[in-house]
């Protein structure tokens, strides 16, 4: 007999085909999501880290690893690996001091300005002058302050413990709240809160506290008071929070008591048969010497029309908060002709005459406590010349192209004046250049070929033209040969399984070289297309096309990755999941001028199958000189020198 199928189980049938439409709907809304880091509120910045510091921003599971000098951004959450330790300064003055395997959440957006502490260790200091209460959930407790200082610790086992060392702070846990004031501590485990008298109070080193150092070893002094009578006391130093192992333990101590420590982190602690202070950390670091290097020491700027912007350059302090910049006259400093405060380890002044100028960097430490740092003084000059300096030659000069790479890869690069905003570049296959393959003008220090030469050897040179169209000498002669596509493969191949020269392989050799090279061409080939290792120049562009190869899975993703890489780090810009082998960016804005990389990994079943890397340089129209470490980023990683 033939069953009909009843309105109930209709109904249920309908149901499941709306939820799977619905969440169908939700993956694909997902799948197309873009991630914009460009669009938050700063918060703050990191003033100080130690070791590795990560950030993961509320819409993003990615965790990014943050230097120094980082912004911090609303609803960020901040981690802190093992032996690592970071200061944060948030806008309004809040210095928050996270110690080694700790984690928390920021939300500063509306009326309640909230901390959220998932574990380890944080020190808040709030300025007196705060106008709101910050509020800081932990534990299922609430806790608020205003002003003062507290140091907090989540335990693994979701024990939490308040120290207030300035001010006082209010904690609510399961209904009851309490008004905590200094010398105090509450502790709260589970539906318990105990609220107590610190026992012994630590004098110095005061929390945080860092000692900056020339040797290796420091002695450091250790002072305390006790609040309470005891029977048994010591005092207990570890590179730990737990204290799980000691550095030194002192049975009985005096109330000052020097130890010499080597360099590194530490906390201390008194203990004893009454009770245990709060343990506060410290920071023994080799001490960093602040030196200029830019501009070189009786360097002698020159210029023809167009005064200089003169570039200041020093080593990294990572105890300085920010530098200050001193330009004088006289190398006393007694009238200083040019002052500039940054956060960053250089700077270009432009406001300078010609005359003999003397200049010094002084720190700006992170800490009243930590002694300034000044650079030893150095000296330039700034003299007008009558000649422009003739554009410097740097690639490609003395090497061997394959006829792909020379398209591909091949950008010819020179070093010039500043004050040569014009090139006029000539590539010849003659070295009187008594014709020309290539005899145009360029506004940019480098020239990307868009056509293929044929095999042989060629030369070229630039000539540079300032704004008022005043002309250099031309530069030297450089020279570079094209080779054979399927000897430049070869030679690839050579130097990848450790093969010196082709001039060593036989002719029989070379053949089945060639042979395996054909025969693996699928498996080897890269699958992104464009850019690749070249510049991109983005004047007057509205958006930026990024192809790679089609799988031949229709079933599989793609997820886009694009990164800056300037200052040697790597922070993603824009991500985008698509099925399509392409994709059109037209969010600009994002990629400014300098290096930047992207990346593609196949997703098949939500698993990676293949990532692939490639690399490119963005010019913009301002954009006056590609710099010499730009040009190595981009650079082919096999080169050959021509033989004679």
């Amino acid at each position: 007999m033939r069953r009909t199928t009843s309105k109930n189980e209709r109904t249920i049938l309908l149901l499941l085909l709306l939820s799977a439409i619905f969440f169908v709907v939700l993956f694909f809304i997902d799948l197309n999501k873009k991630i914009d880091i460009s669009k938050r509120s700063i918060i703050g910045s990191v003033e100080f880290k130690n070791n590795i510091i990560q950030r993961k921003f509320d819409d993003h599971m990615v965790w990014e690893t943050i230097k120094k000098d980082s912004q911090i951004t609303n609803r960020d959450t901040i981690r802190s690996d093992s032996f690592s330790d970071a200061l944060i300064v948030l806008n309004d003055g809040t210095k928050i001091n996270m110690d080694e395997n700790s984690m928390f959440y920021l939300d500063i957006s509306g009326e309640d300005q909230t901390l959220d502490l998932s574990s380890g260790n944080i020190n808040i200091r709030k300025s007196e002058n705060s106008q709101e209460d910050l509020k800081i959930k932990s534990s299922g407790s609430i806790i608020s302050m205003r002003d003062g200082e507290l140091n907090l610790n989540r335990q693994s086992d979701g024990v939490l413990t308040m120290h207030v060392e300035k001010g006082s702070a209010s904690i609510t846990n399961k209904g009851r709240t309490e008004n905590v004031t200094s010398g105090n501590v509450a502790e709260i485990d589970g539906n318990s809160m105990e609220v107590k008298k610190v026992p012994f109070s630590l004098e110095y080193p005061a929390n945080n506290k860092i000692f900056p150092i020339k040797p290796d070893r420091h002695k450091v002094i250790f002072k305390w008071e006790p609040k309470e009578t005891y029977k048994d006391v010591s005092l207990e130093i570890s590179r730990s929070s737990d204290f799980s192992g000691l550095v030194k333990k002192i049975e009985y101590p005096k109330q000052t008591e020097e130890i010499e420590l080597p360099l590194g982190s530490y906390y201390w602690r008194i203990n004893s048969d009454v009770g245990t202070s709060p343990r506060y950390r410290f920071h023994v670091y080799k001490e960093s010497k602040v030196n200029g290097k830019l501009p070189l020491d009786d360097v002698i700027l020159t210029f023809v029309e167009k005064l200089p912007a003169v570039a200041f350059q020093w080593n990294e302090n990572p105890l300085a908060k920010d530098y200050v910049l001193e330009i004088a006259e006289d190398k006393k400093f007694n009238k200083l002709s040019s002052m500039h405060t940054t956060k960053t380890n250089s700077i270009a002044v432009d406001n300078l005459n010609q005359g003999n100028y003397y200049w010094r960097v002084k720190t700006n430490p992170i800490t009243s406590d930590i002694p300034e740092q000044v650079t030893p003084v150095k000296s330039f000059k700034i003299q007008k010349t009558n000649d422009f300096p003739v554009p410097e030659i740097v690639r490609p000069n003395g090497i061997d192209l394959g006829q792909d790479e020379y398209v591909q890869n091949g950008i010819f690069a020179w070093n010039n004046s500043d004050e040569l905003i014009r090139f006029r570049f000539q590539l010849s296959n003659d070295k009187n250049f008594a014709n020309y393959i290539v005899n145009e003008s360029v506004n940019r220090n480098f020239y990307k070929p868009s056509s293929k030469l044929n095999k042989g050897v060629y030369y070229w040179r630039v000539q540079g033209f300032s704004a008022s169209g005043r002309e250099s000498d031309f530069s030297s002669i450089a020279r570079f040969k094209i080779i054979d596509q399927e000897e430049w493969d070869l030679r690839a191949k050579e130097s990848l399984i450790g093969e010196t020269s082709s001039l060593e392989i036989s002719e029989n050799q070379k053949d089945s070289e060639l042979q395996k090279l054909k025969e693996n061409e699928l498996t080897q080939k890269k699958f992104l297309k464009s850019p690749m290792n070249t510049v991109v120049d983005l004047s007057g562009k509205k958006e930026l096309r990024f192809d790679w190869e089609q799988s031949k899975d229709p079933n599989e993703l793609y997820l886009i990755t694009i990164f800056n890489e300037e200052s040697g780090l790597k922070k993603p810009v824009y991500q985008a999941k698509t099925k399509n082998n392409y994709l059109t960016f037209d969010k600009l804005d994002k990629l400014g001028e300098g290096k930047f990389s992207w990346e593609v990994s196949v997703l098949s079943k939500n698993k990676v199958t293949r990532t692939e890397k490639g690399n490119f340089v963005v010019a913009l129209t301002k954009l006056k000189s590609l710099k010499p470490e730009d040009i190595e980023f981009i650079s082919p990683s096999v080169l050959y020198k021509e033989e004679d």
